[in-house]
């Protein structure tokens, strides 16, 4: 919706005593319509300061509000209504438009090879995707701030007797009142829009994922035999129990809910609070060399290569976010950054897959010579945990009875 963050679109206001349907309610400032009555100033107040009109702007004008009002948040909610259907049917057009945007900002278009370019699409859409998940990160904290959850289903009668009854008790006033009412509809159908944008981000690289598949068909078997390898190096290096996690996280990439970061954190609780995955400070310091150390370029390879395997495609722009999460989880003991991270790509990315793209990200991170040091055993279980989590609870559980006896 064409809306200025922060700036509240006064509603139109013509009202009539007979309440015809919305489609008829007209789109001006100005006057109101009661009947046969002509109120002047009701909204002048509000076209001033750019807030609801105050009671006293109701009195004022001799108007009784409980008649005016109901009208006019039915006016508001359809408006926003007829808004966000317009957006959402520009959604291809608008989404299109921005990727070829992004496109050209980040270099010469490229039309052949068709491998190349549509990695280059990808990587646009992964941009376009990012830029989208932050907008909706910005919607869902005021949503969170407001002082109601369910604003698109809420009734015009239990907003009126919220107004009524701070009214007889003075606690709130009928700005703040209808302020946190409009926020709190635009930050949820921003919230919506949002979701329906990467419904379709999604669609379009899983189209483009196909698409790869089909240009190079040897790439996607190359990718099977990585995972299967991936998956049999761990075991070689850290157990048979450690090699069955990640079987697990390379079966379980569909079929189920995504756990939410409230779920996820409660579950990677139990990894924290072991004391078999603590560090010293010396082990600590290593993880944390490892981690900086770690080759950006071929955790970027390994997950391309991997992620064809999961049906995956766009996600270079987690690499470096991740081995930093990491780095600050096992230095401070805060893993609330790992696991928002981890959120991010299961949730905050257009992948296809958020399965397999925990999954692919995983294995990435766990597959890299960088960090098979001595403590490499608790540094993959960690990470492993953080992505299982998510898709999983069972397995962190799994995770969390491991013992290094290497």
């Amino acid at each position: 919706m064409s809306y200025v963050q922060g700036h509240i679109d006064l509603p139109a206001t013509y009202i009539y005593a007979n309440e015809p349907p919305p489609s008829q309610i007209g789109v001006s400032l100005g006057n109101v319509v009661i009947g046969h009555e002509t109120v002047d100033r009701l909204m002048t107040e509000a076209a001033d300061t750019g807030t609801w009109p105050s009671m006293d702007s109701y009195e004022d004008a001799g108007v009784d509000y409980q008649r005016v009002l109901p009208l006019q948040i039915k006016e508001v909610k359809f408006e926003f209504q007829l808004g966000y259907e317009a957006d959402a049917r520009d959604i291809p057009n608008n989404m299109n438009a921005e990727i070829d945007k992004t496109i050209r900002e980040t270099g010469p278009v490229i039309n052949d090879p068709p491998a190349e370019s549509i990695e280059q699409k990808a990587k646009a859409i992964e941009n376009v995707a990012f830029r989208r998940s932050q907008l909706r990160k910005y919607y869902e904290k005021k949503l969170d701030d407001l002082p109601a959850k369910n604003y698109l289903s809420r009734t015009i009668d239990s907003i009126m007797g919220e107004v009524d009854a701070s009214v007889k008790t003075g606690n709130d006033s009928l700005e703040n009142i209808m302020g946190h009412e409009l926020e709190g509809i635009k930050s949820s159908y921003e919230i919506d829009m949002q979701n329906k944008i990467f419904d379709y981000l999604r669609d379009q690289l899983s189209a483009y994922s196909n698409e790869m598949n089909k240009l190079d068909p040897g790439a996607l078997q190359d990718s099977l035999g990585f995972i299967s390898d991936t998956s049999k190096e761990i075991a070689n290096r850290y157990g048979t129990a450690m090699g069955e996690v990640t079987q697990d996280l390379k079966n379980n990439v569909s079929g189920k809910n995504i756990n939410n970061y409230p779920q996820a954190l409660a579950a990677f609780e139990k990894i924290q609070n072991n004391p078999n995955f603590k560090l010293n400070q010396k082990d600590t310091a290593a993880v944390d060399a490892a981690l900086k150390a770690l080759d950006n370029q071929a955790f970027s390879d390994n997950l391309k290569r991997l992620g064809r395997g999961f049906g995956v495609i766009g996600l270079s722009l987690q690499v470096s976010k991740i081995s930093t999460a990491a780095s600050t989880g096992f230095n401070t003991g805060d893993w609330k950054p790992l696991m928002l991270e981890v959120e991010s790509i299961a949730i905050g990315t257009a992948v296809s897959s958020g399965f397999g793209a925990l999954a692919a990200m995983g294995l990435a991170a766990v597959s890299l010579p960088a960090v098979a040091t001595g403590v490499g055993f608790v540094f993959i279980a960690v990470i492993m945990a953080a992505i299982s989590a998510y898709i999983d609870p069972k397995t962190v559980d799994k995770i969390n009875n491991l013992v290094y006896t290497g």
